[in-house]
């Protein structure tokens, strides 16, 4: 049975790539086929000529400025934007030139750490996807046709996220990045005969072909945003690595959580909360005193509180999940293992302390948002302490039943728990 490792496109998200390679290495995992899309199909190079130790000395010293000539790192965060605002008059100028940014030096790069010799003997198939913009259709470029000589071309073509970067010429034809028509290509690596797949997904700009797919998949993807696919600072590229080292693991059940990670020996304790908090949110019709609500703030209320918990139903303890968003909200760390019930004492400790400290005034309902933000979330705990739990109490305020009272829910669960 051939196995496939699927690596999706994402620019500088592919950091979690590494994390991945990482983890499914600790794992034992092996592969006989790889498939990439734009940075994908550049790991997926290393991935076979398997120099794990070059990747990450590759992506531990990589700068805007090794990809792209005169670059910039591009986030939404203005602080960041304006500190390069110097840089951006060269950029321009570049961009404009060449019609897309320079990439030289991507181009440099990727000829210091392509190994002919160790990617041709390699017993792992390959293939990445582009897409031919000059016959307009898609174009995938197989292992068993390609050259020393060709085989960057190829990874460029496959990269070529146009307008941003030009568009790639090959024998007289204009190619661009592969992420046009599928950027995560679990299709190709079926197509090449593989029965089971580990594809991972970054969750960037890019076409998913997702359907009718008979190969056993298991996807990998972040919980968390890994920020802007143009943003190559150190400390970000560190975080990711470690955030898809992380949940390559959990996906194989080695630890246990969604956006945080436990220890799987605490698995009993795990469930046991989850059973309080899902008996909790399955009797939230009886809590809500339907008989008492008008019927139009009946349904409304209602069925927000369902959608909002349906939203958790996708992974593997949901509720958990709950108290894991409610986390994030917080700050928590992400990246640590996690004690179970230091988490759960923490999350509590928290949200106690904000709830007094900044809502010891009279609750205005008006402040709450739907955006699970730590301020909605603590002022509506708070509410549902003050008030008991009298839910109903809230229906003017319909709208507010969504993310944050949902996790603001959970909190008063666990508290009422002990």
């Amino acid at each position: 049975m051939k196995r496939a490792l699927v690596f999706g496109g994402g620019g500088s998200k592919g950091a979690y790539e590494i994390g991945v390679w990482k983890a499914l290495d600790t794992l034992g995992q092996t592969f006989d086929i790889v498939t990439g899309t734009s940075i994908g199909s550049m790991i997926g190079v290393l991935y076979v000529q398997r120099q794990y130790d070059k990747v990450i000395e590759l992506w531990d010293n990589l700068h805007v400025e090794d990809i792209m000539t005169n670059g910039v790192n591009i986030d939404l965060d203005m602080e960041l934007l304006m500190s390069q605002k110097e840089k951006y008059h060269d950029f321009l100028s570049s961009y404009i030139h060449n019609k897309g940014a320079d990439i030289t030096p991507f181009e440099d790069l990727l000829r210091r750490y392509f190994d002919a010799e160790r990617f041709f003997s390699s017993p792992i198939d390959y293939a990445c996807m582009t897409v031919n913009v000059t016959k307009k259709k898609p174009k995938v470029f197989y292992k068993k046709d390609m050259t020393p000589e060709t085989v960057l071309d190829y990874i460029i073509a496959s990269g070529s996220c146009f307008p941003m970067f030009p568009m790639k010429e090959i024998d007289g034809e204009m190619y661009v990045d592969g992420g046009y028509y599928d950027n995560v290509p679990i299709h190709l690596a079926e197509s090449m005969g593989a029965e089971e797949v580990v594809a991972v997904n970054l969750k960037a700009v890019g076409i998913l072909r997702t359907n009718d797919i008979k190969a056993d998949v298991i996807c990998i993807e972040p919980h968390v945003s890994l920020g802007s696919f143009l943003l190559f600072d150190k400390e970000v590229i560190h975080r990711n690595i470690q955030l898809g080292y992380q949940d390559t693991l959990k996906k194989f059940n080695y630890y246990i959580g969604t956006i945080y990670t436990f220890d799987k020996k605490q698995k009993k304790e795990i469930e046991a909360v989850e059973d309080v908090l899902k008996y909790g949110m399955k009797t939230i019709e009886e809590t809500l005193q339907r008989e008492k609500m008008k019927f139009l703030v009946e349904k409304i209320v209602f069925h927000q509180v369902l959608d909002a918990i349906d939203s958790y139903m996708s992974f593997p303890y949901p509720y958990l999940a709950i108290l894991e968003s409610c986390a994030f909200s917080f700050r928590f760390d992400d990246l640590k293992v996690w004690d179970f019930k230091q988490f759960l004492t923490e999350l509590l400790r928290f949200a106690d302390e904000h709830a007094h400290i900044s809502f010891n005034k009279k609750i205005d309902l008006k402040n709450v948002k739907k955006d699970g933000s730590m301020e909605s979330v603590c002022l509506l705990y708070h509410y549902l302490l003050k008030e008991d739990a009298n839910i109903s109490a809230l229906g003017f305020g319909s709208v507010v039943f969504n993310d944050s009272f949902i996790k603001a829910y959970a909190l008063y669960l666990l508290k009422q728990h002990g």
